[in-house]
């Protein structure tokens, strides 16, 4: 009976999106030709940062980080840090303080690697203290060190939907060890706290204007960011208008190459492409799941499960953003949106969530999947 091992798994989803980011990549640069003379300027850049996610990928996944525990934390801090640097001495970009300057071209954004480094951090924490866990000893606190200024540095930078990712996936291997729930209404209700402030003091103008936007009292020119992502995916009805044909990288969609990929995803590929991507995302939540119930040790499945939903939350944040479910957050689609940093950090995440599935296939019988022989077969037997 064909079979499918939980790593293949993980490699068939990661490249279909890797593959329809430099799709996309290539619908939405057209205007660059006009910007910069040459339309493949930000094709090259994707495809470089590409290259280098997927050779760190390959490195993370031959690592055994399980037993690297002091290197990680020195690497937790140093990005926390970055994070700080970023605000106080990076460039202003769009009224943001995000990113550090490497060299005249290139930018990095710390808080990207940070997402994917602290949860691996915690992880990791929690496992070496795996007897302690079990027998629940409260240990919180010191993860905690790294979880509130994470998100305090990305508040400020200022980012709040990322600030509030952050502190989320930095919270999942907590939250899965059974962190004491009166820390956790606790932290809800100072995060909670912490969401309105930064509502009033981080970019107040355009985040309130966002909201007023989603409840139906916004005014231009939000409103038409979210309006031409709906007609752009109206556009594109069910098969969607063919790969590059929609109207959406004219400038008909604000940010169609980072926060409304999606619309030009749904115009260009229609209501299937646009399902297709959703059901990437939740396999990569059942791979986590996969991982969380069953693989044989405490670091594989904090780490499995947390890495799994802070990609795949990102990513239904995003979409759920672009069709109007929720407000206009200013989060990314992973591996589709431009954007290096993301691109090799999210890779980075897949090259251990990669080892970890590897070592769940070593331990546990491979998936089934069903055919119409094999379903003919086993009626047969009843």
């Amino acid at each position: 009976m064909p079979s499918l091992r939980l790593h293949h798994a993980l490699l068939i989803i990661s490249a279909m999106l890797v593959i329809t980011g430099i799709a996309m990549t290539f619908s939405t640069t057209v205007v660059a030709a006009a910007s910069y003379g040459d339309p493949f300027k930000e094709v090259y850049k994707e495809i470089g940062a590409l290259s280098v996610g997927i050779f760190a990928a390959i490195v993370v996944a031959k690592a055994r980080i399980e037993r690297w525990l002091p290197f990680v934390t020195l690497l937790t801090t140093i990005g926390i840090a970055a994070i700080f640097v970023a605000k106080f001495f990076g460039p202003d970009i769009n009224g943001a303080n995000r990113w550090l300057p490497l060299g005249s071209a290139l930018r990095v954004q710390p808080s990207e690697f940070v997402r994917v480094i602290l949860p691996v951090y915690v992880a990791l924490y929690l496992s070496e203290r795996d007897e302690a866990v079990k027998a629940g000893k409260d240990i919180n606190k010191i993860p905690l060190l790294f979880i509130i200024p994470a998100t305090i540095g990305v508040i400020i930078s200022p980012d709040l939907e990322g600030a509030i990712l952050m502190a989320l996936v930095g919270m999942i291997p907590l939250i899965l060890a059974g962190l004491n729930w009166r820390l956790v209404t606790s932290m809800g209700i100072v995060g909670v706290a912490g969401t309105i402030a930064g509502l009033f003091f981080t970019g107040r103008a355009y985040r309130l204007e966002r909201i007023k936007e989603w409840i139906g009292g916004g005014e231009e020119p939000i409103t038409s960011q979210v309006m031409q992502g709906m007609m752009a995916i109206n556009r594109g009805g069910l098969f969607g208008v063919g790969p590059g044909a929609g109207q959406s990288q004219w400038g008909r969609v604000p940010n169609r190459d980072t926060d409304f990929i999606y619309a030009v995803i749904g115009e260009e590929y229609g209501v299937v492409g646009a399902l297709i991507i959703i059901a990437l995302f939740v396999g990569l939540l059942v791979i986590g799941y996969k991982l969380w119930k069953g693989h044989p040790t405490p670091f594989g499945r904090y780490a499995g499960l947390a890495l799994a939903i802070g990609i795949s939350l990102q990513a239904f944040i995003n979409m759920a953003s672009v069709v109007g479910v929720i407000p206009v957050t200013g989060l990314t689609l992973p591996l589709i949106s431009t954007g290096g940093s993301s691109k090799v950090a999210v890779l980075c995440a897949l090259g251990l969530l990669y080892r970890l599935c590897t070592q769940w296939d070593s331990q546990n019988e491979m998936l089934p999947v069903p055919t119409p022989l094999t379903s003919i077969a086993e009626e047969s037997d009843v």
